[in-house]
């Protein structure tokens, strides 16, 4: 069984690294760790069962949560099943969260409109068990918001107007 911390525990051959390796490198490194006690030994490694790693997508997404990463899946494909993007997303400033080493985090900008244009599909990124994806609002966007929170509905009067076309 491989622990979150991406190792599993093997006697006589201590802690070895399993996440992200295939079952022949770690098959080599449990054969190289029980050369030193056995003679020719044979060693086996076999995937039982294949965990899914989880994925989060948030921000201006229809339906932000928590994925299944059972596979191969790139950013645009993770928002895509978070239902899309919203109108007042800002894809030219989205962010990949990603784990770092215990308690620390890279961020990585990505333009997700030169990948839409086909300018530059590199940053239409593969994402890694544990990313998060936020996509940012846009800055008309947090204007709106900002006009809506702090005057709107703070200011007891009708921001309305009307237009009287009658017989005069």
């Amino acid at each position: 069984v491989v622990r979150p911390d991406g190792f599993v525990s093997v006697p006589l051959a201590n802690e070895v690294r399993a996440a992200g390796r295939t079952c022949e490198d770690v098959r080599v490194d449990i054969t190289a760790a029980w050369t030193r006690e056995f003679r020719d030994p044979q060693v086996a490694v076999v995937l039982k069962r294949a965990n899914a790693y989880k994925i989060h997508v948030g921000g201006a997404v229809a339906e932000p949560g928590i994925f299944e990463l059972g596979g191969e899946r790139t950013v645009l494909a993770a928002l895509f099943e978070a239902g899309g993007f919203l109108p007042t997303a800002d894809l030219e400033q989205v962010l990949v969260i990603r784990p770092d080493g215990p308690g620390r985090f890279a961020v990585i900008p990505l333009d997700l409109t030169a990948v839409l244009e086909a300018r530059d599909t590199r940053q239409n990124l593969a994402l890694r068990p544990r990313d998060a994806v936020f996509v940012p609002t846009s800055g008309i966007a947090d204007v709106n918001t900002w006009i809506d929170q702090y005057i709107r509905q703070n200011i007891p009067i009708s921001f309305g107007w009307s237009l009287d076309v009658g017989p005069n």
